[in-house]
Order: structure tokens, then C-alpha cells, then sequence
């Protein structure tokens, strides 16, 4: 493609693929089509994005929860109705760490953040699609029906998306 004016910059790499065409600022605007027909690179980057965005959603709501919003028939089985008392803030704040920790991997994984560490993140990422799955059960097993309506298929989905990071 003709650079009109310096406005495209083509041919740099971005996580563990090259982007074919950029704005001036490196975002890629055109990922690449792989030479053997596939976009398994491609596939990966969107799971990780997806499961981003879904554990930020969760994060969100983690922390909601800790600052003392009413919300706890959806959380930690529906056993606090209403506002979480002191203990059960303590392990939403763990499980936020948990879940910041666990998001890191599946986007060093996904070769888009700190490529240095991508050899520890091949053993890690099997952890998160551990935990995610024991996420997955515990959610569509719990008393709370307005817990299991709610974060059911939003862990079901991150699992997919963290399991097609660890695969691809």
C-alpha cells in the first residue's frame, strides 16, 4: 500500500505477529493473514481481548462489592444478602488480585504485554484455565440463583476464551 503522506507506517510487529498496515501512533489497523491460510494468531489476540474485557467486568463488580455496594446475593454463593461484611470484603479483595494476576497471563500468553516472561506464561495460562473451570462449576452449582443467572455464562465464556489462548 502507498504511505499517504507518513500517515500509515506498514510492516512492524505487534505481540507475536507482524501488523501489515498502522496509524502513526502503532495502533495496528490491519493484523495479518498468516502465510498457511490460518489466523490462529489473530483468533488468539480476539480470546484475549474478550476474556479482558469479561474479568474487567468481574473486577469492576469485585470492587463495587469491596466499597460496599448491595450487591451480595450475586456474590460468594448469595449467603451475605445485601451489603458484605468485613470478612467477605477480605476475600473479594483476594479474588480481585487473583484476578488481576490471572488476566496478565492470558495477555503475556497472548504475546501482547511483557514478551519476556511469554515462556513462564506457556505453564501459567493452564493454571487460569484451571481456575476458570473450577469457576465455571462452583458458579452454575450455587444456591444463588441470581449468582449462577449472572457470572454462569460469563465464566463459561471466559473459559472458552482463556482455554483457545492456551491452545493456540
Amino acid at each position: 500500500m502507498k504511505d499517504r503522506g507518513n500517515l500509515l507506517k506498514t510492516g512492524f510487529t505487534i505481540g507475536r505477529s507482524s501488523c501489515i498496515l498502522s496509524d502513526p501512533k502503532g495502533f495496528c489497523l490491519a493484523p495479518p493473514v498468516f502465510s498457511d491460510g490460518s489466523n490462529i494468531e489473530l483468533l488468539e489476540m480476539f480470546a484475549a481481548l474478550i476474556y479482558t474485557v469479561m474479568t474487567s467486568v468481574v473486577i469492576a463488580f469485585h470492587i463495587a462489592l469491596l466499597l460496599g455496594a448491595p450487591w451480595g446475593e450475586f456474590a460468594l454463593a448469595g449467603k451475605y444478602p445485601g451489603h458484605l461484611p468485613g470478612r467477605a470484603r477480605v476475600i473479594v479483595a483476594v479474588e480481585i488480585a487473583v484476578l488481576v494476576m490471572m488476566n496478565v497471563i492470558v495477555l503475556i500468553r497472548a504475546g501482547q504485554v511483557a514478551r519476556d516472561f511469554h515462556d513462564i506464561s506457556n505453564i501459567a495460562i493452564w493454571g487460569v484455565v484451571v481456575i476458570t473451570s473450577v469457576s465455571v462449576v462452583l458458579h452454575l452449582i450455587t444456591p444463588s440463583k441470581r449468582e449462577k443467572m449472572l457470572w454462569g455464562p460469563v465464566t463459561l465464556i471466559q473459559l472458552i476464551c482463556c482455554f483457545a489462548v492456551a491452545v493456540a
